[in-house]
């Protein structure tokens, strides 16, 4: 999913005046991951449904609500071994904050003997390396609910 993708690129992070377009990358990112755990939702459906924000954009992480996942924590810090249990488990998945914390992209995988991750860039819809950003600034985690 791209964030810019015309469907859902003008939507507002209501109550601001911020589009999905421009400064959606976490909630796009929650609709991949709304994808993985079987209960997908459109970022168009995310931001009607499933999130609240606050009056600058920003998710409400314990807003997120959904029939299979839950928010779990967020940590403002790179943690490689948090990070690297998250992928590595069906039951969890997390989110990466990189650029200086000015974007959010879903972790893949780890690059073995690394600190690389292959992301999923909401930006543009396309798989890379977290290297193409220059520092992974934190990471939101969940976790699934319902088996």
């Amino acid at each position: 999913l791209s964030q810019r993708n015309p469907n859902w690129a003008n939507l507002h992070l209501l109550p601001s005046k911020l589009t999905v377009g421009r400064y959606g990358c976490t909630t796009t990112c929650i609709s991949m991951l709304s994808d993985y755990f079987k209960c997908y939702g459109s970022p168009a459906h995310v931001i009607d449904k499933n999130i609240k924000y606050t009056v600058d954009g920003l998710v409400i992480w314990a807003s997120i609500n959904f029939p299979n996942f839950k928010f779990e924590s967020r940590t403002f810090s790179f943690n490689a071994p948090m990070i690297d249990r998250a992928i590595n488990d069906p039951n969890r998945a997390v989110i990466l904050n990189v650029g200086n914390k000015s974007h959010w992209v879903v972790a893949l995988r780890k690059v073995p003997f690394t600190k690389l991750y292959w992301i999923l860039d909401p930006w543009d819809g396309k798989v890379k390396l977290s290297s193409a950003y220059s520092t992974i600034d934190g990471a939101a985690h969940f976790i699934r609910t319902k088996f």
